[in-house]
């Protein structure tokens, strides 16, 4: 099922509330990985080492850590800890005050003692762990039992008590879950009028098995399930949650399902003022009955799930998961026996190509594809994939040069010339591998000046060769001409000598050397600004 996109009034509606719109900026970097539990992680540490896995999540539970009052056992907590940090993880912490399994979470007796754990695990936990979430997707009545009111008091006390451990630690909710989530889109979408997009919207989450009882197959049917007392409970505690965002440090979203839904949870939460940090702490798309599983087909959503989160601004995700789990249907990418699946190194990949990112904007080529334009202290890659059929984007792929570099989802980079890449469903990364270049104003009489880069997907050390500057009619004139030697990933600005002539440049003539095969097929004519 496709989610219908939000209805032009609705959207509008969205844009009158929400704050002006902003880039994806990591000035800190972005961090990425995939769920290992926590007994597997030091047995497996070369391989997650090797897959570039930065991210996973620990669970820390007040009921077997206090053994008395003022008095913690951190053991486990430790070899949990210690063990990821070892294979270079990043761990964030979920704390629960009652273990996941109990039918009774929700409000501990005593709020006093849980601040003081909390504290106490917090400055335990400090320079080896820095963030911090508070219970598991509440907005579920599996995993809360009291009150929304209750739920907040208690994040407040944590969120009191994390600060005051350690200043710099993060704390965040855990309101979330995307079915609950799909609920609220679904019941905005309904109220804007949008009948049709918000049985879509609820059809989706029903199809991926998130929740919701019997499935709907009617408009009809939208008012009474989106009235019901589970239903109001769940939109009071996204309302409290959007009231209550100050008590947090960053905003933690869990999402399964399709890769192109991402985009709408957030422009919502965006909408509904939260300008704030967003981390993913569970990330993926169940394959469960009328579902067929297909290594290839959960390669590629493991790589659009990952862009398309990032993307859309998610500064920390975790990826479900790196071994197969069986009680939750959920497929890994190591199988029970041990073997890698396709989507293993399709996540390897993926975690290669977004290392260093800094920003990054939704950014398609043409009609019918989607994607991102990851941006790095090297330069710019961009991730692609169609939308429906394959498609050459030609001019739409936004690279100037003749020729790019194209690493497909699991690896492996060819170079081509731009007017001969084609974009399929499955995801492929970009970037060009000669060098750009722009026009510079000149400082000295009798120069011209130009600004190169040597793109980090160059096949060679260095982008070296002769810049030629044409002008005049028909540009047959040669207005200057210089060589240029530029090492991979580096910028350079350099003045070129003109000739004598007042033709203007008009276009430019590079000759790459490092162009592989033959150089006849390596120049790059491109046109200045």
């Amino acid at each position: 099922m496709v989610r219908r996109p939000l209805p032009l009034a609705f959207l509008l509606l969205l844009l009158f509330l929400a704050p002006p719109a902003r880039a994806a900026d990591f000035p800190a970097g972005i961090e990425a990985g995939a769920l290992t539990d926590p007994p597997l992680i030091a047995s497996n540490c070369e391989r997650i080492r090797e897959d570039g896995v930065g991210t996973s999540v620990i669970n820390a539970v007040m009921t077997r850590i206090v053994k008395s009052p003022g008095v913690y056992d951190f053991a486990s907590i430790d070899s949990q800890v210690n063990a990821a940090i070892s294979c270079g993880i990043d761990p964030a912490m979920r704390v629960f005050a009652e273990p996941s399994s109990s039918d009774e979470r929700g409000m501990p007796d005593d709020l006093d003692a849980y601040g003081a754990f909390f504290g106490a695990l917090v400055g335990h936990l400090k320079g080896r762990v820095g963030r911090f979430g508070v219970e598991n997707e509440v907005i579920s009545t599996t995993h809360w039992t009291d009150t929304p009111a209750g739920y907040f008091q208690l994040l407040r006390v944590a969120a009191d008590a994390t600060h005051a451990a350690n200043p710099d630690a993060i704390i965040l909710d855990s309101v979330s879950s995307s079915g609950g989530f799909s609920i609220i889109e679904a019941r905005k979408q309904w109220l804007a009028g949008d009948l049709e997009g918000a049985l879509a919207t609820i059809q989706e989450s029903q199809t991926n098995d998130l929740g919701g009882g019997p499935y709907l197959t009617s408009t009809s049917q939208l008012p009474a399930y989106l009235s019901n007392a589970k239903v109001m409970k769940m939109q009071e505690f996204y309302d409290q949650l959007v009231a209550h965002q100050d008590l947090i440090d960053a905003l933690q979203l869990h999402y399964y399902g399709p890769a192109s839904s991402i985009p709408a949870t957030v422009a919502m939460v965006r909408a509904d003022g939260f300008d704030m940090p967003i981390e993913i702490w569970e990330l993926g798309r169940r394959y469960l009955d009328g579902r067929p599983f297909q290594q290839h087909g959960h390669a590629d959503e493991s790589t659009r799930l990952i862009t398309t989160a990032i993307g859309e601004g998610a500064r920390y995700v975790v990826l479900q998961q790196y071994f197969d789990k069986p009680e939750n249907e959920m497929y890994g990418l190591i199988d029970g026996d041990g073997n890698s699946r396709q989507a293993r190194f399709a996540v390897r990949n993926t975690l290669s190509m977004l290392r260093d990112t800094r920003s990054a904007e939704r950014l398609r080529a043409g009609s019918g594809t989607d994607g991102y334009r990851f941006d790095r202290p090297g330069g710019w890659r961009r991730v692609l994939w169609a939308t429906g059929d394959e498609l050459k984007p030609g001019k739409a792929l936004g690279i100037r040069s003749t020729t790019v570099a194209v690493t497909g989802n699991q690896g492996g980079t060819t170079h081509l010339p731009v007017s001969s890449v084609t974009i399929g469903t499955s995801p492929q990364w970009f970037e060009p591998d000669m060098v750009e270049i722009w026009r510079q104003p000149a400082r000295r009489k009798g120069f011209a000046r130009v600004k190169a880069r040597c793109p980090v997907a160059s096949p060679t050390r260095y982008c070296q060769g002769w810049i030629k500057l044409w002008g005049g009619k028909g540009n047959r004139t040669l207005v200057a001409a210089g060589k240029y030697r530029i090492g991979r990933g580096t910028t350079r600005v350099t003045g070129i000598r003109r000739k004598r002539t007042r033709a203007k440049a008009r276009v430019i003539f590079a000759t790459p050397f490092s162009c592989p095969g033959k150089l006849g097929n390596c120049r790059s004519w491109q046109k200045l600004p």
